[in-house]
């Protein structure tokens, strides 16, 4: 449902929804709270609820870089899920 690439600083560099009406950050706005500013950043995953929907987050670091990766997508996606 949404790609973004972002610095470490919160600077979003590029974003793509694939779903429209989901042009908000809300999800990702909730991993940097309780996931990365609660210290919890070596988890990979994070499971968020949208509009009565299931979401997963899942990112990956460059640290070289200094960017942070994040997909958003159905939680049915998830073969945790099922």
């Amino acid at each position: 449902e949404q790609f973004s690439v972002f610095t470490k600083g919160g600077t979003v560099l590029w974003s793509q929804e694939l779903e429209e009406g989901f042009k908000d950050f809300a999800g990702i706005n909730t991993l940097i709270q309780k996931v990365f500013l609660g210290e919890r950043s070596g988890e990979t995953s994070f499971q968020f609820l949208y509009d009565a929907s299931k979401y997963f987050l899942k990112w990956a670091f460059n640290n070289e870089l200094g960017l942070i990766f994040v997909a958003v997508y159905p939680a049915i996606l998830n073969s945790q899920s099922m």
